[in-house]
């Protein structure tokens, strides 16, 4: 009861004789491993996805880095485009401010009555320049 029952497995193929035949305390020689035991065309096909999913997943990085690039080059454009109109906003302040204290100091010569007008056309154009720096 202690026997060993050895078989080829290459034999057992051309006389058909499945495994489940055999005692249990056989033995099989030459047993071929699973992966060969799957036809050539079932592992064509997964190597095929394989490789079809391998290259979507690198598509779907290049796409990710290209768009965070993207990203990162909107952002660079915005914080320049805030820089830019900051300092516009700055340069024309300071002479706008120079302007329009001028004008405040020319006010209160002319209600002091240290500056008096010979026209109406210059307090006209005095008034205009008022109103625009004003609006500025």
């Amino acid at each position: 009861k202690n026997f060993k029952y050895i078989f080829n497995y290459d034999v057992m193929k051309k006389c058909s004789i499945k495994t489940k035949e055999l005692p249990s305390n056989a033995v099989i020689m030459n047993h071929p491993s699973v992966f060969k035991q799957i036809p050539t065309e079932i592992k064509a096909a997964i190597i095929l996805i394989i490789a079809i999913l391998s290259l979507i997943v690198i598509l779907l990085f290049v796409k990710m880095e290209y768009k965070n690039e993207l990203y990162k080059k909107a952002i660079e454009y915005e914080n320049l485009r805030t820089e830019f109109f900051a300092n516009i906003s700055h340069e024309l302040r300071t002479p706008l401010n120079i302007i329009l204290s001028t004008l405040q100091l020319h006010d209160m010569y002319v209600e002091n009555g240290s500056i008096i007008y010979k026209n109406e056309t210059t307090y006209t154009r005095m008034s205009a320049l008022k109103q625009n720096s004003m609006r500025l």
